[in-house]
């Protein structure tokens, strides 16, 4: 895809592609190290929908998010998505990416991709209404000890078997998951009223007579 440097593999039939281009930082694209100008190079995100059998239609979005971590303002102060201008950003890229993903229609799906933030929950989890597919400690997807190569799903799958793949060379590693449906959770003995407990189970109605020949 021009522009964006993303993609979607599937052995399962894809349709309704489209791009979510997301708007750059409102921040200084200085090199965090030597103070040099950076291109941004543009963010987004990838939406495909995905015939997976016998779980149905699902949402695939996979993509990129800035990584401020690489930036600096002009006055030396690198970022971050943990406060400041990063913070405020990512705050914007939640409200950004809600509506977004409601106007395709996304309702069922796996997000995943390089979300280059120390807690992507803050941004992609409860805010989105999507559940971490990762357990904590999450697991380490970088070489350099990070965990910013994420999967979320909405609350009724389950990401199942997540698996980090250790590539020779690679800059991030792969994550895989298996997917299934959500079982309903059994209801609670607090929504069971405690008269209902302690009244007698009701008799059977006698049969009516109505109707019986002598």
């Amino acid at each position: 895809m021009a522009r964006l440097g993303v993609g979607i593999v599937s052995a399962y039939p894809l349709t309704e592609l489209e791009r979510i281009d997301l708007p750059d930082p409102s921040i200084d694209f200085l090199h965090w190290r030597t103070g040099e100008p950076m291109d941004p190079h543009p963010k987004g995100f990838l939406v495909a929908r995905a015939d997976l059998g016998w779980l149905g239609e699902v949402d695939l979005v996979g993509g990129q998010v800035c990584p401020i971590h690489m930036f600096r303002s002009a006055s030396g102060v690198e970022y971050t998505y943990q406060d400041g201008a990063g913070r405020e950003y990512g705050t914007e890229l939640t409200a950004y990416l809600r509506e977004e993903l409601a106007a395709r229609g996304v309702r069922r799906a796996v997000v995943a991709g390089d979300l280059n933030m120390p807690n992507p929950r803050d941004v992609f989890g409860e805010p989105l209404g999507l559940v971490d597919a990762f357990g904590d400690p999450p697991p380490v997807t970088t070489p350099d000890g990070r965990s910013i190569d994420r999967l979320f799903s909405t609350p009724d799958l389950v990401a199942r078997d997540v698996e980090v793949v250790r590539v020779p060379g690679a800059d991030h590693y792969p994550v895989a998951c298996r997917l299934t449906h959500r079982t309903p959770e059994a209801p609670a003995i607090g929504r069971i009223r405690e008269q209902d407990l302690a009244r007698p189970p009701a008799r059977p109605a006698a049969p009516s007579r109505r109707g019986l020949s002598r």
